[in-house]
């Protein structure tokens, strides 16, 4: 799933279809269940599985629809087509700009 805020300030979802069922674990499934619900848009793209595909899609209709990007990333190549790392390389050459979270630094240990 990719989200992203509008101009409006809404959450917009995008996710290949089937996405909750095959992806989502029990334990976020309250919160992946909320976002969607609470979404001023919502995105099912025509993917039966997430995929590198369905990534390459998501990742192209986000950058068409953003003006900037969030992107929890190790600074690490991906490791296929469509991952955090893709995506950040893709956002920098179109313009967009990129808030990095760095995912070791999100729990006891930020410096």
């Amino acid at each position: 799933m990719f989200r992203d805020a509008g101009a409006g300030g809404g959450t917009r979802v995008t996710t290949p279809r089937g996405y909750r069922e095959t992806t989502v674990e029990p334990h976020h499934a309250e919160t992946f269940d909320r976002l969607v619900t609470n979404a001023v848009d919502v995105v099912t793209l025509p993917y039966a599985t997430v995929s590198r595909e369905a990534r390459e899609g998501a990742n192209r209709l986000l950058l068409e629809r953003a003006s900037g990007v969030v992107a929890v990333w190790d600074g690490k190549p991906s490791r296929e087509k469509g991952g955090a790392g893709d995506m950040v390389m893709q956002a920098e050459a179109a313009w967009v700009g990129v808030f990095r979270i760095w995912p070791d630094r999100l729990w006891g240990s930020l410096v």
